[in-house]
């Protein structure tokens, strides 16, 4: 899985649908292709699909169509989505092919549309939560794809940044399974987590009665046990839901993007686990506004994610990768029923935080982004 010239997409897809995902023979497969430039891959992943006996069902859309729906009223974005709701409601397995080919294609948008669009959204997040509270009935994958619009806006050559990510996917899968069991060990059962960094981090937090959940891209036996029901590709995190109301304290996040806009010495203090204070040098008012415009407990601590993939080591600023940047976390505030917590929300974004060290309860986990278990 080499550079965009080199890789071979039978393989990759007949990989995605027979180890990742595990499609079984009868199974109804929605392909959710985000742009046609995704085109080629999604009916391979379709035909792979045949070949094992699921009926796959592929969705398209392309950028021109999302900027249209972009222009049109808060009104009209609000409006629940019928045809996602319906879709989440028989589908078995999903597969979410990169959103979009550009990743400033929501860059200058007003905030309270974007907000708009994920309430409309809810309805179907919904859907998937009702689906999956017993067990992972609706089992539900997003792909990063490469793109030249990725690669421009992200500095750097487009088959550099193709190997990036095609390489974050030609892991060692059990050795990065290896690390995060260990990680997931001693968060269960653990108490109190602890987090700093040379930015001024000092943020506590409980994660008390709540599971950790490995994302180590494939579907098995124990995830189904585990009610895990969402992975990415590339893959590699341990996450867990914190208890809403706990958060105390101040996380700094050097480098992100939102949206279509930088994140820059980003700021965030939080008591009894909401936000109360956003100031930076760069985004801070942005990401204000669409905070503000969202709904539920959009402001309260919602996630930690531990970075494990060991291909990706620096930042680029797509969050897909950036997240699973090893040495790394991320801290998310909004919904989190996914992963067993509390929180109802149409917001969901993960800040990424560099070299961190992470104390859970007396054992550390990591110091300056070094791992030490």
């Amino acid at each position: 899985m080499k550079s965009d010239l080199k890789i071979d997409l039978v393989t990759i897809a007949r990989k995605v649908v027979n180890d990742c995902l595990r499609v079984k023979a009868g199974e109804y497969f929605l392909i959710s292709c985000g742009d046609d430039y995704y085109f080629k891959f999604c009916e391979e992943v379709a035909v792979q699909a045949i070949k094992v006996g699921a009926y796959p069902f592929i969705k398209t859309s392309t950028d021109r169509l999302f900027r249209t729906v972009l222009d049109q009223s808060i009104q009209y974005l609000k409006k629940p989505g019928r045809f996602g709701k319906a879709l989440a409601e028989f589908v078995d397995v999903e597969l979410m092919v990169a959103f979009s080919r550009n990743p400033d294609i929501a860059a200058g948008a007003d905030p309270k549309k974007l907000a708009a669009m994920a309430i409309g959204g809810k309805p179907t997040q919904d859907m998937m939560y009702e689906r999956n509270k017993d067990t992972a009935n609706l089992r539900k994958a997003s792909f990063l794809y490469p793109t030249p619009e990725q690669a421009m806006k992200y500095g750097m050559p487009f088959e550099e940044y193709s190997d990036l990510v095609w390489g974050a996917l030609d892991i060692d899968y059990d050795r990065l399974r290896e690390r995060a069991k260990r990680i997931a060990k001693v968060m269960k059962g653990a108490q109190n987590v602890h987090i700093t960094n040379d930015e001024g981090s000092d943020l506590t937090f409980s994660i008390k009665d709540r599971p950790p959940f490995i994302d180590d891209g494939v579907f098995d036996e124990e995830d189904k046990k585990n009610n895990v029901y969402m992975m990415n590709l590339p893959t590699g995190e341990v996450c867990i839901a914190p208890v809403e109301t706990s958060a105390e304290g101040t996380a700094c996040f050097g480098f992100n993007r939102f949206m279509g806009h930088d994140l820059k010495d980003l700021r965030i203090d939080f008591n009894g686990g909401k936000i109360v204070n956003i100031e930076g040098k760069e985004g801070a008012d942005y990401y204000k506004k669409v905070l503000e415009s969202q709904t539920g407990d959009k402001d309260y601590i919602a996630e930690l994610g531990i970075g494990l993939n060991p291909r990706i080591t620096k930042v680029t600023g797509e969050l897909a990768l950036d997240e699973k940047i090893i040495g790394t976390i991320h801290i998310a505030t909004g919904e989190n029923r996914m992963m067993h917590g509390k929180g109802v929300s149409s917001f969901h974004w993960d800040l990424v935080m560099n070299r961190p060290t992470l104390k859970i309860d007396d054992v550390i986990v990591m110091e300056n982004g070094e791992y030490k278990i």
